[in-house]
């Protein structure tokens, strides 16, 4: 039978759903939230139990390397919405920190600031 999801209409078990999301102009999509954790914006489910979706979605925001370092150094924070957005696309703790940092740096291929790079070296050199 076919269904209509946009009208609350179920589907067959085993019946395959293309699911997409289409991401805005100024937005990013990190992948699917619930029973996938897939990154790919467009997937094929197969219909054997019921499914909870969410694309996972956060507004981009411009990032300064430098100043992002600083804020790890305990110079001043950075604003909110660079602070979101590096935590959105790093660890998910709910704060901005060394590992959504360095998570940007690999993202990004930016260089790591020689101050930050020298403390790093000596936290991680002394383990």
């Amino acid at each position: 039978m076919p269904g209509d999801p946009a009208a609350g209409v179920f589907l067959d078990a085993g019946s395959v759903v293309r699911v997409s999301v289409t991401v805005p102009a100024g937005v990013e999509f990190l992948g699917w939230v619930g029973d996938t954790t897939l990154a790919t914006p467009v997937i094929d489910v197969t219909l054997n139990r019921p499914f909870d979706l969410v694309a996972n979605l956060v507004t981009i925001a411009a990032v300064d390397g430098v100043a992002a370092a600083r804020a790890l150094l305990g110079g001043p924070a950075l604003d909110l919405a660079a602070r979101t957005y590096l935590d959105a696309t790093g660890n998910r703790n709910g704060g901005f920190d060394l590992g959504d940092y360095l998570a940007w740096i690999r993202r990004t291929g930016q260089r790591v600031p020689p101050a930050l790079a020298r403390i790093a070296d000596r936290y991680w050199g002394s383990r």
